[in-house]
């Protein structure tokens, strides 16, 4: 059964590795290193790179320098693990991400609010096709340095539902995720394939399956249950249809014991006993305070419920 993350926190390869924290090299192909071994020993097959903090532009002597360093950093991530033999997801912020990077939060969501309710739409439309340009760009890059698939991070839910009215989602952020995959549908990566789209929010998005389906997207990741966002549910509506990539409660993994996280495990091996989950933390990021026992548990108990 697949098993997949885009980064596990320094304290836990430390741990895993059994070293001080404060031996983890704090970046380059020495931390890679180190990760890499972290990934073989939890016998992950798939990890990630974070295309830079957004695809939001940047103005300025000094921050069109740093852009380029960061991405050039992330550019050579990419290279490192497209050597290797895991499948590399490149994360890349989308347009709505890009949007609120850009502007914040607040005055990303009323711009959104303004355009539902008033009808204004040219300048939330505006922006939104200037973050596309960018979220493209990095797309491109990814692909050309050796990534396998692309997730597109569109964080438009919390705990509680959607941020964004459905209808805004429909008619502004549907037409763009259209061209992100579109754009990976035209690419081949290293392989020879057709790279993979994954579409990644937190909280709770279930409204969104209709327009993550018509954008054309392989799968979807995050999945935290505590907002209901259960894999066994997801995988009896959608299986055959979306793939599912997470479901391992972050909260579990934080506060849980060992044989909490192996019963869990379990539970995602049975629900995933068809196909179309590749398990892992709901956040894809293992965050600093999980102990590497926790994790284990619940990847050897995976690992030993049988293949998919």
């Amino acid at each position: 059964m697949p098993l997949g993350e885009f980064r596990l926190a320094p304290s836990l390869v430390a741990e895993l590795l059994g070293k001080d924290v404060a031996e983890v090299p704090s970046g380059g192909p020495a931390r890679w290193r180190w990760e890499e071994e972290a990934y073989h020993m939890l016998g992950v097959d798939a990890v990630g790179v974070l295309a830079g903090a957004s695809s939001a532009p940047v103005t300025g002597t000094q921050a069109e320098e740093g852009a380029r360093s960061r991405k050039l950093a992330w550019a050579e991530e990419v290279a490192y693990w497209a050597g290797r033999e895991f499948f590399l997801w490149v994360i890349v912020d989308g347009p709505w991400q890009g949007l609120a990077a850009t502007l914040g939060w607040s005055r990303a969501l009323l711009l959104c609010s303004s355009s539902s309710t008033h009808g204004s739409t040219e300048e939330l439309e505006r922006r939104l096709l200037m973050q596309l340009e960018h979220v493209l760009a990095a797309v491109e890059r990814a692909l050309e340095a050796g990534a396998d698939g692309i997730v597109l991070g569109e964080d438009v839910a919390y705990a509680d539902g959607l941020l964004i009215s459905p209808a805004v989602i429909g008619r502004r952020l549907l037409p763009l995720w259209r061209e992100v995959v579109l754009c990976c549908g035209r690419a081949r990566t290293a392989r020879g394939e057709r790279p993979l789209v994954v579409f990644h929010c937190d909280g709770r998005f279930e409204d969104l399956m209709p327009m993550i389906l018509e954008a054309g997207f392989d799968a979807v990741h995050s999945l935290q249950p505590e907002t209901g966002m259960r894999p066994d549910r997801l995988l009896s509506r959608y299986r055959g249809r979306l793939g599912f990539w997470g479901g391992l409660s972050v909260e579990l993994l934080l506060h849980g014991h060992p044989q909490e996280l192996a019963a869990e495990g379990r539970r995602l091996a049975r629900a995933a006993r068809a196909g179309g989950l590749v398990v892992g933390s709901s956040s894809g990021v293992v965050p600093e305070g999980v102990r590497a026992a926790n994790l284990l548990a619940v990847y050897r108990a995976v690992a030993t419920s049988g293949s998919v």
